[in-house]
């Protein structure tokens, strides 16, 4: 049985989530955990520091002009001691993935707490893909949002789940926020500690690929039009610079697609009569990687270099034999 929201444990819980900033722009969460007989307050975060008190944390956060949301949890006093036992003996692991600010972690150890009130939500669909939800986050940052798609594994183009998406500190607060164990809220209230003054969570590019296919694809089918092969031999240059750099940061999936055409600059400048075979090659690919359930978490890419390979296979003359 919960207790009445109104009655103060002698070891409270908050849950806390702090919106973007410029060092998290999927945002921050972190618990709160109250002890009035030990006359603490501590907030427990990833990355370090793991533990800080909370006056210095809100601190932190208001002076980044972050907004910070607290929502105390209606728990058992067995609950709250589970709670504060795992966070003191050291609950978060260094983070995994970029995104990765220990809302998995926050979500496993309240579940854990709750009997399974955060997982019996799960199943629940939402809107998009795993990998689109992630990617929202980060729809104002243009370079960190080109090389995460490009770089995000594929599996994550599956339909998203309330459960799945608890690795999102945003996506948390909302999964918790809907739980009910034994049939009661398990937030009391949501309230705002701070409110950022210039911080708006809806302001970002609709789709930072519109910059690329302006500023990119646009000018290389132009050149590609006018001056074939120096198009050619730029236009595999460059993008071999893209592939490259991908293949480094482990994404041989999506570097397989950009990585190809710098095999277009080796055909054009070593055996350059076969520079429009390839080229008709890798166009085809693309078209393929379109239809094909393979390619489909790289569509915005394909998009982008599809038309100038077409252009410079339609423009590309072949030399006369020697």
């Amino acid at each position: 049985m919960l207790p009445p929201a109104t009655v103060a444990l002698a070891l409270s819980v908050e849950l806390l989530t702090i919106g973007p900033g410029a060092a998290a722009p999927w945002g921050d969460c972190a618990l709160r955990l109250i002890d009035r007989p030990g006359d603490t307050d501590f907030v427990y975060a990833s990355p370090a520091p793991e533990r800080e008190y909370y006056s210095v944390s809100v601190r932190k956060w208001a002076a980044d002009d972050r907004t910070i949301t607290r929502r105390p949890l209606r728990l058992t006093p067995e609950a709250a001691e589970k709670i504060a036992a795992r966070l003191k003996n050291g609950a978060f692991e260094p983070p995994k993935e970029v995104f990765d600010r220990g809302a998995e972690t926050i979500a496993e150890i309240l579940d854990s707490a709750t009997g399974g009130a955060l997982r019996n939500l799960g199943d629940r669909p939402l809107p998009g893909t795993v990998r689109e939800r992630i990617l929202d986050n980060i729809r104002s940052h243009t370079i960190n949002y080109l090389a995460l798609d490009l770089t995000l594994d594929p599996a994550l183009h599956r339909p998203a789940t309330r459960w799945e998406m608890r690795v999102l500190c945003a996506e948390l607060g909302e999964l918790v926020a809907k739980a009910e164990p034994a049939g009661a809220k398990l937030v009391s209230e949501e309230r705002d500690e701070y409110r950022s003054k210039s911080i708006d969570p809806h302001d970002s590019w609709s789709w930072p690929w519109v910059l690329v296919y302006i500023f990119f694809t646009a000018p290389f089918v132009l050149v590609a039009m006018l001056f074939p092969r120096a198009g050619t031999a730029v236009f595999g240059g460059s993008i071999a610079l893209v592939g490259m750099r991908l293949l480094l940061s482990g994404a041989p999936a999506a570097a397989v697609l950009v990585f190809c055409p710098l095999l277009v600059l080796l055909l054009h400048t070593a055996l350059r009569r076969y520079a429009r075979i390839y080229l008709g090659l890798y166009a085809s690919f693309l078209l393929l990687a379109l239809i094909l359930p393979f390619g489909a978490a790289f569509h915005p890419a394909i998009g982008a270099v599809l038309p100038v390979a077409i252009m410079l296979l339609l423009r590309l003359e072949n030399p006369r034999s020697s």
